[in-house]
């Protein structure tokens, strides 16, 4: 059965504003992230080929049953479940107690919590030792980090030399903002410093959870800093598609739009194959691990 949430890493008093922050966001909208996998609409959408891109990432790496894999991250357990239902005995944590009370139902519903164990616990420092599992997965995890460098040398560290990280990031250079003066990645510096402004004057009361994006080009690079070695990526998400932040297209158009636009990246269309909203990686860790300094 799962086990009993035990806490490690940075938990509790430890959290930084940040953290306390996000942690505030996830537990008091637990439900609708849960809900969001089973919505039609484009959210709902975008969220399931996320999760469809990882495992599949997952299945190409042949892991043998009974694989040691930690999901960090795990939110309302549809990555974690699944991985159990492939055999592989998952250790699943995040730093949400609504979040792993939910991953253990999903456990218990699909038959397969005696392959989960559930910890409270931080992917910045886990409290993990060396070179335990064979696979890390952060899914959905990355943008919301504090540190994402550092998150990603923590999962690094627990994986053994030569087996695997599976990993998202939301791509700066996706369609939608490349269309969209507004959301233009070059203006948003600019942006944040307007936001800031707009703080300071009072005319906003406060400034909203910054949300991080990488490129693709970026995101490469850090994992190649981190002693990672890429084996495959794609980007999957296709809209909403807006002009000066106003939405263009109608609920179903979105749908449509986001079919065709996804199945021309995945024959690898010039251009399209890297402008999906989210990047799915998968990787490998070096047998000899040299970490560059920071």
């Amino acid at each position: 059965m799962c086990a009993e949430n035990t806490t490690r890493g940075h938990t509790g008093d430890h959290k930084s504003a940040r953290q306390r922050l996000v942690d505030a966001h996830f537990q008091a909208g637990a439900s609708s992230w849960r809900d969001v996998y089973l919505r039609n609409d484009l959210s709902g959408q975008i969220h399931r080929q996320r999760q469809s891109a990882a495992l599949a990432l997952v299945d190409n790496l042949r892991l043998p049953p009974r694989a040691r894999v930690l999901e960090a991250g795990c939110g309302t357990g549809r990555i974690a479940v699944a991985l159990a239902k492939r055999s592989f005995l998952v250790t699943a944590i995040d730093t949400v107690t609504h979040m792993l009370a939910m991953t253990r139902q999903a456990a218990i519903e699909a038959g397969v919590n005696g392959r989960i164990r559930l910890i409270q616990s931080d992917v910045h420092n886990t409290g993990f030792s060396a070179e335990q599992f064979d696979l890390a997965l952060a899914i959905g995890v990355v943008p919301w980090s504090e540190h994402p460098e550092r998150a990603i040398r923590e999962l690094v560290r627990v994986v053994r030399p030569g087996r695997y990280v599976v990993l998202s990031a939301d791509n700066l250079w996706c369609l939608p903002h490349i269309l969209d003066p507004f959301c233009f990645p070059a203006m948003r510096p600019i942006r944040w410093k307007m936001s800031g402004a707009l703080e300071r004057l009072m005319i906003r009361s406060t400034r909203p959870l910054r949300y991080r994006y990488h490129s693709v080009r970026e995101f490469d690079a850090i994992l190649s800093h981190a002693g990672l070695e890429k084996i495959e990526g794609v980007t999957v998400g296709f809209g909403p598609f807006s002009l000066f932040n106003r939405k263009l297209l109608s609920s179903s158009a979105e749908l449509r739009v986001n079919g065709k636009l996804q199945a021309l990246a995945d024959r690898g269309f010039p251009l399209i194959r890297s402008a999906g909203v989210e990047y799915v990686v998968s990787s490998r860790k070096a047998t000899r691990l040299i970490q560059k300094e920071d």
